[in-house]
């Protein structure tokens, strides 16, 4: 099974090109963002740089990429892009009535006010090998450039809602406990 993380966007990415985001991660400091995941070993970071490489696999109201960072036999990350309306309100719903149905809080209420204006879904999926390598830091960096550009809130492998205030993410459901904060 899967892991997931999906990015709920209020605005259309109909500016999103494969040249975009392969240039927004070229860009991006990986080793930086690698570092958050214990991931120091910059012979692994400049490898998944190396093999960056977007291909479309499908397309229409749900289009689909791949996202490689390994060398090709390797599985890649799998970025869906919804904008059949249709099928973006079932994952709205779903959010809405099973997620967040005993959710509160102002987080909570927030995520909910965003996602009554959802106009496009983009979900990125990773195998679980893929959440101990370069594949998390990939999907957070992507996920980070598409709420960016789509006013989108995250919610991500561990079913926490995030926005993204500039370039910092801020966590909005569910708050962590008081004994956890530092």
């Amino acid at each position: 099974m899967p892991a997931w993380i999906h990015v709920y966007c209020a605005r259309t990415l109909e500016q999103f090109t494969a040249a975009e985001l392969v240039s927004e991660l070229e860009r991006a400091d990986l080793s930086l963002a690698a570092e958050v995941y214990g991931i120091t070993d910059e012979a692994l970071v400049r490898a998944a740089e190396a093999h960056l490489r977007l291909e479309l696999v499908a397309c229409g109201a749900t289009a689909t990429f791949d996202l490689y960072y390994q060398p090709p036999a390797s599985r890649p990350l799998s970025i869906h892009r919804c904008t059949a309306l249709a099928e973006i309100q079932e994952l709205v719903d779903e959010e809405v009535n099973e997620w967040l149905a005993d959710a509160a809080g102002p987080g909570a209420d927030q995520v909910r006010a965003h996602l009554a204006r959802v106009r496009e879904v983009v979900s990125i999926e990773l195998g679980f090998s893929q959440l101990k390598d370069m594949g998390i830091v990939i999907a957070d960096e992507v996920a980070r450039w598409i709420a960016m550009i789509g006013d989108g809130y995250i919610k991500d492998v561990d079913d926490v809602w995030l926005a993204i205030d500039e370039w910092n993410w801020k966590r909005l459901y569910p708050l962590p406990e008081a004994d956890d904060q530092p």
